[in-house]
């Protein structure tokens, strides 16, 4: 699966679906599956943000 993931999705940081949604980061759960959180471009602006793709 890939990190660098753009496209549509729910963006976490401002609660609804946006077009431009990369990977954020990915929270570790154990044994049980990993979830991940996605930011659209303008809170990846707005906030700071570094997709995983970019580290």
């Amino acid at each position: 699966m890939s990190t660098d993931r753009r496209g549509f999705g729910w963006c976490a940081w401002h609660q609804e679906f946006a077009e431009t949604v990369r990977v954020i980061y990915i929270e570790e759960q154990g044994s049980g599956a990993a979830g991940h959180r996605l930011a659209c471009q303008p809170c990846v602006e707005r906030h700071g943000l570094t997709p995983i793709g970019d580290q």
